[in-house]
């Protein structure tokens, strides 16, 4: 069984993500409400979310990092890819509902296109190698 993630990890993307989208004296807003076709309402309960998700960052990884070195044991593997589970490059702040939404936990889902995200994701993506996990560009016209 793999251990949870570092204390210290957690805080660094919780501060990494509220660095970049806490302007004290301003209220913070959801990044996401700006993306929902339904302009539904936010909750007040605001948190940080993950653009790409922990779980797709982690098996991602696995795939691309199959030779690792072998001088290294798959701790190490394992501690690098945490590493990349909590960038907080890939981050932001939404409220509860739109987070829900946009992990596809509630329907419909909210789904946000590539060329939307912000700069600092496209440089995660870029960084770990994550090109494929970023979401399909809209296709105007598409019928779904």
């Amino acid at each position: 069984m793999m251990p949870k993630a570092e204390r210290a990890l957690t805080k660094a993307f919780k501060k990494g993500v509220e660095d970049r989208y806490v302007i004290e004296g301003e209220p913070t807003v959801c990044w996401l409400a700006a993306h929902d076709p339904e302009h539904r309402p936010c909750t007040p309960k605001l948190e940080r979310f993950h653009f790409i998700g922990r779980q797709r960052v982690r098996n991602a990884l696995y795939a691309l990092l199959p030779d690792f070195p072998p001088e290294l044991p798959d701790w190490d593997l394992y501690e690098l890819i945490l590493l990349a589970e909590w960038d907080a490059r890939n981050g932001a702040i939404a409220c509860e509902v739109h987070h829900r939404r946009y992990d596809s936990h509630l329907t419909p889902a909210l789904e946000v296109p590539a060329f939307e995200l912000p700069d600092h994701v496209h440089e995660f993506v870029e960084d770990w190698g994550l090109e494929a996990q970023l979401p399909a560009p809209a296709i105007e016209g598409a019928v779904g």
